[in-house]
């Protein structure tokens, strides 16, 4: 019993790890959106933040985005200490820009069960919706701006369920253009870039 439990512990150890088997013996593949939960998770904790934990199995009813990141909320909520942000929605044949503040952001569930993360502002007409099932993960980069100043830009990719597509992208935003970043906005994004993804990688979901 002994030998068979160990077994058991090791292959439950072996697939959170993300071994797999492969013809004639076992290869290893990262599960990388495992131990970037389970990382953030971690951090958060050691920080003294309490994360908002995916729900459980057993809880059927709960909203999609919850499965494809866990932690979109408290990501989101984030947001708002980085101040104004323009906020870039694009396609292939149009761009979409605003630039806003994410303090009044909300969730709202429609009669499909699917929910919303809003950002509403009357003052410059926005009026963005983001479903929270179609996004899977977040990226954060750094730039130049294509002005004169060729100052850094510090921005926040919001990346579809495909872990690549850009959904959104959050610049921060000065009120004088991207070179009129304070230092503690930008101590603010650097904050929350560590908390969720760590300072060795760019990309939590």
């Amino acid at each position: 019993k002994a030998l068979e439990k160990w077994i058991w512990m090791f292959a439950r150890y072996a697939s959170m790890l993300g071994f797999v088997s492969s013809g004639s013996g076992s290869v290893r593949s990262k599960n990388r959106s495992q131990v970037c939960q389970v990382r953030c998770q971690y951090r958060r904790r050691k920080s003294g933040v309490v994360p908002r934990m995916a729900a459980s199995e057993e809880n059927d009813s709960s909203d999609e985005g919850e499965k494809t990141f866990p932690l979109l909320k408290d990501f989101l909520a984030g947001l708002n200490d980085l101040g104004h942000l323009r906020i870039i929605v694009k396609n292939d044949a149009a761009v979409s820009e605003a630039i806003a503040k994410t303090e009044k952001l909300f969730y709202a569930t429609i009669p499909s069960g699917l929910e919303y993360a809003n950002i509403i502002d009357p003052s410059i007409n926005l009026d963005l919706h983001m479903k929270l099932a179609g996004y899977g993960g977040a990226r954060f980069e750094t730039g130049v701006s294509r002005g004169p100043s060729k100052a850094p830009t510090y921005i926040i990719r919001m990346l579809g369920t495909d872990k690549e597509t850009v959904m959104v992208s959050f610049f921060l935003s000065g009120s004088e253009g991207p070179g009129d970043i304070t230092p503690e906005r930008v101590e603010a994004w650097t904050k929350l870039k560590d908390t969720f993804t760590g300072s060795e990688d760019d990309t939590c979901w």
